[in-house]
């Protein structure tokens, strides 16, 4: 999604948008956090939305008559005001109608939130904040969401206990995030990268890990997630159930039994097969498995692994690829083993690996 031309009125109209402020189980905060990185300009855009949102949540605290009178006083003041700096198509995108509404009907809150969070930014926060009456005290703004992150660099890998008492094992260069304490009604992690967890069981509180464009939900459950490219992720289960759902819009979802797993390409085509434990599990023991790896794959998982760099002399065939089973053994010994099958040179320099086709 590109948000480059984003104004604060295009985050706040956007459900997505509300919804991961208002809720952390609805939309993935690592989802968004990724595009204000490709965007740092409209950080600031999306705290002022943030802003916006949270005074918005008062208005569940409405009566049902004190949500038709915003409606209609709302739809009044936008519609009144020529000189309001939104376009017609933005008023549609809203929820508006050219004709107004009548203000019996029946008015649901996302429509709420979305109208009267831009008509906040014509006429000021102040005006809202006296919708509902003057004699009503200002609810408090809620305390900002304190997360936990552990983050490895390549070449370390981390067995983790989590607040509730399950395990997790995260692999090099990857990420895990959640909120402290799982202070939510979920237990709601974001993970980058590569993990095996193994959950214990709470019915009350799901299991949730969302990592790019899914979401693996479990209870008394061990699996493993393979996501270092946001666009391609690969959910295994080893034991249990899990539900496995799309964070991007496709409403495409599975039940994972022991033994399958799921997949989801860019394109949002989510997949069902299966797998052989031994080569999911095997990073998890200091095993490296390559069974017919392309050797830029295998290149990009020993750079991950040992923490080091390659560079690549002369290109090497598109259809190259290399198998072995490797256990707990150093670099120089791995690239020995491969050297004779791929007929490549290497050196080793400190952190840095060249290699000569």
């Amino acid at each position: 999604m590109d948000i480059s031309n984003w104004t604060v009125e295009d985050f706040v109209a956007h459900q997505g948008f509300v919804d991961g402020v208002l809720s952390p189980n609805a939309e993935s905060s690592r989802y968004w956090e990724g595009l204000l990185e490709k965007n740092p300009q409209k950080k600031e855009h999306a705290k002022q939305a943030r802003e916006i949102v949270l005074r918005m949540r008062n208005a569940t605290q409405m009566t049902d008559q004190d949500k038709e009178e915003l409606w209609g006083r709302v739809q009044d003041q936008i519609l009144a005001d020529t000189s309001h700096p939104l376009d017609r198509d933005k008023l549609l995108k809203a929820g508006l109608r050219e004709k107004k509404v009548r203000r019996a009907d029946r008015v649901t809150m996302p429509q709420v939130y979305r109208v009267a969070a831009i008509l906040c930014l014509a006429v000021g926060l102040s005006w809202i904040a006296n919708l509902s009456g003057s004699g009503r005290e200002e609810v408090a703004k809620p305390e900002p969401v304190a997360y936990v992150e552990h983050r490895l660099p390549p070449g370390m890998k981390s067995t983790l206990r989590l607040p509730d008492g399950s395990k997790v094992v995260l692999n090099a260069g990857s990420t895990l995030r959640y909120v402290k304490d799982f202070e939510t009604d979920q237990r709601a992690l974001f993970l980058e990268g590569e993990a095996y967890f193994e959950v214990k069981r709470d019915s009350l509180k799901p299991f949730v890990v969302y990592t790019g464009s899914l979401s693996t939900t479990a209870i008394g459950t061990s699996f493993a997630i393979s996501a270092y490219v946001p666009d391609s992720v690969h959910v295994y289960l080893l034991t249990g159930k899990a539900l496995v759902a799309d964070n991007l819009g496709y409403e495409a979802q599975m039940i994972l039994e022991k033994g399958e797993a799921a997949s989801m390409d860019s394109l949002g085509l989510m997949q069902k097969s299966r797998f052989e434990e031994e080569e999911v599990m095997a990073w998890t023991k200091g095993i490296i498995i390559f069974d017919r790896t392309p050797i830029v794959t295998a290149v990009k998982t020993l750079e991950n692994w040992y923490g080091v760099s390659f560079e690549l002399q002369n290109r090497p065939p598109p259809d190259l690829t290399v198998s072995g089973k490797f256990d707990n053994e150093q670099l120089k010994n791995i690239l020995e083993g491969l050297s004779y099958s791929a007929r490549f040179d290497f050196k080793i320099f400190d952190k840095k690996v060249k290699i000569k086709f």
